[in-house]
């Protein structure tokens, strides 16, 4: 009897860093930093490396993270945080943690996110946002 046994084993991963005057922001496809639950995403301290506790769940992997403002954004492969729709790309609120209103509503992947002081750019696999049709690059003012 033809019956192979196929294995899928993901290992987690960091995808992306973004740093910040203190912290660094740890981005991609895990469960925990050091003994902190992180789901997708993290921050560790700057200099010493533990990390700082705060969290929150991300539904899937994170391709890129930057910050802007008081606001630590982020694209990705997910449609939910904490457990509220977020289609590709979202924000929280850097001392809280807590979903802001950013929202590009990516129709597919995010995988880029820069931010040059002024303007912010997104890039991935879409074709839509939420605004119009954008095709696998925009940017935001």
């Amino acid at each position: 009897q033809w019956d192979p046994y196929v294995m899928v084993f993901i290992a987690p991963s960091a995808i992306c860093l973004h740093i910040d005057d203190i912290l660094i922001y740890i981005g991609g496809a895990f469960t925990g930093i050091g003994d902190s639950t992180a789901t997708n995403l993290g921050a560790v301290d700057k200099v010493v490396g533990t990390a700082t506790g705060q969290h929150i769940p991300i539904g899937d992997k994170l391709w890129d993270i930057t910050t802007k403002g008081d606001s630590i954004l982020f694209v990705g492969e997910f449609r939910d945080v904490d457990g509220v729709f977020r289609q590709y790309g979202a924000g929280i609120n850097r001392q809280n943690w807590q979903l802001n209103n950013w929202k590009p509503e990516l129709e597919d992947d995010g995988f880029l996110l820069e931010n040059d002081g002024q303007e912010l750019f997104v890039g991935g696999k879409f074709f839509m946002t939420n605004t119009a049709e954008r095709k696998n690059a925009y940017a935001i003012a």
